[in-house]
């Protein structure tokens, strides 16, 4: 955009010669550029603009030192009116926005997890069914024969409380229908025989007393006959008491005891069934255990390991592998859908809060390196990845960038470089960054005229992107700038800032735009404006 012209006669830059009092060696500059992807081409095309402009200074070196005579180089660009685009450019890797993920089922057994035996090469095509992953299975298999003895044992105490409950069901009806009628007619026979004991005493008695009238009786054997019927009317009152506690009280006991024994062996056995059933689920949850330790494909398509900075560990080692160790519900493979594809991008703390869902985006792979892509922002996220390095204090957030219609050779994993569209203007006049340099908080260009002149001209900058600074106010279309400014800058004076100017050069914070601040970049806090060519 700003090409340099050299005289074939003497090998000198013609388009940017002044003769000064003091000579000073020249030094070239180039424009600083944005992170890009390490491609040939770029590599080609960096190493092509480095020499040009060295053997540009070698050139001009010689002719000075040929000449003797005090005069000194100097390097110009012209003011160009063009379309200005302010970029965030940033890596990335290509990955799919339609996955069949695939995780781990398998429930850890440890903290650590199941280890891989076996895996599928990355990038085989599987069909539905297909095995993906085999698991080490060894722990389970010990785990199932001793919940297959645990439930053994549960079964077998499960049935000896199920044939208590039938004994002790069958002991109330035997009580009810057997042993307590037994028991009551044996005390009704008992209450005859006293009563039958009674009624003989009685008639004993009163036969004594007719003799005892007529003296054949004495006093000691009537008082014996007295004594005799009063023992056999407590043996009467005795076994009618016990007939009475024996329908009243002990009936009550016995049938509580034998309720009360039916309800425990019931409770009992319904707590082992219960504990034979959760050993049955137990030994049902390890065979599909066993069973998921065998991992395949649920739909067709490519294997791609989720090893991605999202899945890797605090120390960024490959977490998909034979013999590492996965767990519970991690994804071990992705089946991407090749039709909808998407970048993630690593957008650097500092640019993060310029990158907003919406914004278009070019795309560059490093695999297709002849081909631009276009594609949109769709997430920013609002925390940063895990950073891959305890000592890496640097955050980075990720960027979703949807593909406008992706080529069938872009594949998962594929490294891309970002450049996220954050503000363009049209027809704008713009100088290169390194033109322009700041001297008491103000900016100021040195412009080269056809006499060999140099001018210093102060100029009003907008926005500013890694490579150019757009000029509001100051230069026009036909001046040419300086591109090593500082080698000159001592050469003049500067004039001084009146106090009610400096304050209007300083608006307050709050009265800027809250959406000017977030697209432009301000020329006084961006270190590439104040630095120069250096």
């Amino acid at each position: 955009m700003f090409p340099l012209t050299v005289d074939p006669r003497n090998r000198r830059v013609r388009s940017s010669a002044i003769r000064l009092r003091r000579p000073r060696l020249v030094s070239g500059a180039v424009a600083p550029v944005g992170r890009r992807g390490f491609t040939l081409g770029r590599m080609m095309a960096g190493l092509a603009l480095v020499s040009a402009i060295g053997t540009a200074i070698v050139f001009s070196i010689k002719s000075r030192s040929g000449l003797g005579n005090g005069t000194e180089d100097v390097l110009t660009a012209a003011v160009e009116v063009g379309r200005f685009v302010n970029e965030v450019v940033e890596a990335g890797e290509v990955e799919s926005s339609s996955n069949v993920e695939v995780r781990c089922e398998v429930q850890s057994r440890n903290s650590n997890g199941s280890a891989i035996l076996e895996i599928v090469a990355e990038g085989t095509y599987v069909q539905k069914g297909d095995l993906l992953a085999r698991l080490d299975d060894s722990a389970l298999q010990s785990e199932l024969l001793q919940q297959q003895i645990a439930c053994n044992s549960s079964e077998t105490l499960a049935v000896q409380a199920k044939n208590e409950l039938e004994a002790n069901r069958l002991a109330l009806q035997e009580y009810e229908s057997g042993t307590f009628r037994q028991e009551v007619e044996l005390q009704e026979s008992l209450v005859f025989v006293a009563e039958e004991n009674l009624r003989r005493a009685e008639e004993y008695l009163r036969y004594s007393e007719r003799l005892a009238v007529r003296g054949y009786v004495t006093e000691i054997q009537l008082e014996a006959d007295k004594f005799a019927v009063e023992k056999a009317r407590k043996e009467l009152d005795v076994a009618n008491s016990k007939l009475e506690v024996l329908k009243t009280y002990n009936k009550r006991r016995m049938l509580n005891r034998l309720q009360a024994d039916i309800r425990i062996a019931e409770s009992k056995l319904q707590s082992l069934e219960n504990s034979h059933t959760l050993d049955l689920s137990k030994l049902e949850n390890l065979k599909q255990q066993l069973e998921k330790c065998v991992i395949r494909a649920p739909a067709a398509g490519q294997v791609v390991y989720a090893n991605d900075a999202r899945t890797r560990n605090s120390s960024g080692d490959i977490v998909i592998a034979e013999g590492r160790l996965v767990r519970e519900r991690q994804i071990m493979f992705r089946l991407p859908d090749p039709k909808r594809m998407q970048v993630m991008a690593k957008i650097n703390e500092s640019r993060i809060e310029r990158v907003k869902p919406g914004m278009t985006a070019k795309l560059t792979l490093d695999a297709l390196s002849d081909m631009v892509l276009e594609g949109t922002v769709r997430t920013v996220s609002d925390f940063p990845l895990p950073s891959v390095n305890v000592y890496n204090t640097t955050k980075e957030y990720a960027a979703i960038v949807e593909i406008h219609v992706p080529p069938h050779a872009v594949r998962p994993g594929m490294t891309a470089e970002v450049a996220i569209q954050i503000e363009q203007m049209d027809d704008v006049l713009q100088v290169p960054l390194q033109a322009v340099f700041e001297r008491d908080r103000r900016h100021f260009c040195l412009l080269q005229h056809d006499g060999d002149e140099l001018e210093l001209r102060e100029v009003q900058l907008g926005p500013v992107n890694e490579k150019f600074a757009v000029i509001r106010t100051g230069l026009n279309s036909e001046d040419h700038v300086v591109l090593n400014p500082r080698t000159h800058e001592d050469d003049f004076s500067y004039p001084a800032v009146a106090p009610e100017t400096a304050t209007a050069a300083k608006p307050p914070a709050s009265k800027t735009p809250a959406s000017e601040s977030k697209t432009v970049a301000h020329p006084e806090s961006n270190p590439q404006v104040s630095g120069g060519a250096g």
